[in-house]
């Protein structure tokens, strides 16, 4: 799914799907074929955080950040949020999600140098200056994703955002199956995991 960027306060039923790919990165075990409801307290090993359904999100990626009190989590973009927010955030009581692109390129990040250009393929539509990435070459991606992981847990975010985990659904220039994507969503799971 893929998030506008602006001012966006949603109430659970709209963000379920946010929730579990937050929840997938942040702790949760989800099995393959699931539902909202199929998204348990059970199911989150002890010692992580896991967005609940039912809490409100609070989706802000772009103009200065305001604070809801009627919102649980807040997703926010890991390289425009600053320390200083995400620990008044904390102080508040509430959560904080660090938004991060792991399926396509995007040529404004500090780190969009970094990527070697066999990775990219196609203009993601809609959205210039971004291009899908070849999700099946992890040994290239290992490192730059995890330098984000670790810049998100240095930050303090309390879980992971991924966006744009349907490369197979989508012309992105490489010959992407569903099982290729399932492989990176479950490498970028346990790569959450150890932060």
């Amino acid at each position: 799914m893929t998030i506008s960027p602006g001012r966006n306060h949603y109430p659970a039923r709209i963000i379920s799907g946010i929730l579990l790919s937050a929840c997938a990165l942040a702790a949760c075990n989800i099995p393959k074929t699931y539902s909202s409801a199929s998204v348990q307290e059970d199911s989150v090993p002890s010692g992580y955080w896991a967005p609940q359904i039912g809490d409100d999100l609070q989706i802000q990626f772009s103009g200065d950040f305001e604070f809801h009190e009627d919102v649980e989590v807040y997703d926010l973009d890991l390289f425009d949020t600053t320390v200083e927010i995400i620990e008044a955030i904390h102080a508040r009581g509430k959560r904080v999600l660090c938004y991060i692109n792991v399926g396509a390129w995007e040529d404004w990040r500090p780190d969009a140098t970094q990527y070697p250009s066999a990775l990219l393929g196609n203009d993601y539509e809609g959205w210039p200056g971004e291009k899908w990435l070849d999700i099946r070459r992890t040994k290239e991606l290992n490192p730059l994703i995890s330098a984000r992981f670790d810049l998100c847990r240095e930050k303090g975010f309390d879980g992971v955002e991924p966006d744009n985990l349907d490369g197979y659904q989508n012309e992105t220039g490489f010959e992407l199956s569903a099982d290729d994507q399932l492989e990176f969503n479950l490498w970028l799971t346990k790569e959450a995991h150890k932060r």
